[in-house]
């Protein structure tokens, strides 16, 4: 698993969850398996062992890929969000230990 690079430091998870729910739920799924068309962050390991800043690129700029589009989020959430999100998104989906 990709080191955790944070980049605002102070990101916390429980901030991850509610931009989560709020936001990426809708497509990524509560359990983060996507629904078709978004990204599974749970069985996609490929994608997951991208870096930090690459998948923050993605958050923020958006994303077409194989099997849809992910629109950018840098000027509906702050930098702390998207960074927040991305933490939850690691330690809830792609954790191992979970």
């Amino acid at each position: 698993t990709p080191e955790i690079v944070i980049e605002a430091p102070n990101a916390d998870t429980s901030l991850g969850m509610g931009v989560y729910n709020k936001h990426c739920a809708a497509c990524h799924g509560l359990n983060g398996k996507g629904n078709g068309f978004a990204a599974d962050f749970v069985n996609d390991k490929e994608r997951m062992s991208k870096s930090d800043e690459e998948l923050l690129n993605s958050i923020r700029n958006g994303f077409t890929g194989k099997i849809g589009y992910m629109p950018g989020w840098k000027n509906r959430l702050t930098e702390e969000e998207i960074v927040g999100v991305l933490k939850y998104i690691r330690e809830t989906f792609s954790n191992p230990n979970k």
